[in-house]
């Protein structure tokens, strides 16, 4: 019996042993990986539209700003909207699908809030969750936000049919009767 007993504690630390390693090993892995780890769930984050990978999570865009010393460039599309879907498919057409775009594109971190007919869960609950921060209703499709690392939203820009050239501009000038300075705080309409 005192054989059997110290056998089987024998196996007992053996097993032990193998978990405590296994644990720091996985430990250490996850530790020396972290860097492709967060690159893979980020990349979940994302959406290549019209030729440009545009962030969906309103955490990433803040990291990346403040990482990169880049304001927010937020569109706001609905698709799916019937009654007025205006000015969401001419921003579509007219500028987020032109060559000027893509190539003023990498002055921002951009963040693409679209309401589309098959959007993933995930992206339906990022889109909502920037919805309601910057209070982005129905009527604000075709919009674009600038928003600075911290979430503070700078400039509320609705698209009125003007060409990519004349939006970009607008973009870059400051607000008139603006000193540069922050326009507007938080989720706010002006």
């Amino acid at each position: 019996m005192d054989k059997a007993n110290a056998a089987n504690r024998a196996w007992a630390g053996a097993i032990r042993a193998v978990l405590v390693l296994t644990a720091v090993a996985g430990g250490v892995w996850l530790y020396l990986e972290r860097g492709r780890i967060r690159e893979h769930f980020e990349a979940k984050e994302r959406a290549e539209v019209y030729g440009i990978v545009w962030n969906t999570s309103l955490n990433t865009a803040r990291r990346q700003a403040a990482e990169s010393g880049r304001e927010i460039l937020l569109v706001h599309l609905d698709l799916q909207r019937k009654s007025h879907p205006h000015a969401a498919g001419l921003l579509a057409l007219r500028v987020l699908d032109t060559e000027e775009f893509r190539r003023e594109s990498g002055n921002y971190v951009l963040l693409l809030a679209a309401r589309t007919p098959r959007e993933p869960a995930r992206i339906r609950r990022n889109r909502e969750e920037i919805s309601r921060i910057y209070n982005l209703g129905e009527r604000d499709s075709g919009t674009l936000l600038l928003i600075d690392a911290a979430g503070k939203q700078l400039r509320r820009i609705p698209y009125q049919g003007e060409p990519a050239g004349e939006l970009l501009r607008r973009l870059s000038e400051p607000e008139e009767g603006s000193s540069g300075n922050t326009v507007n705080q938080g989720g706010e309409k002006p």
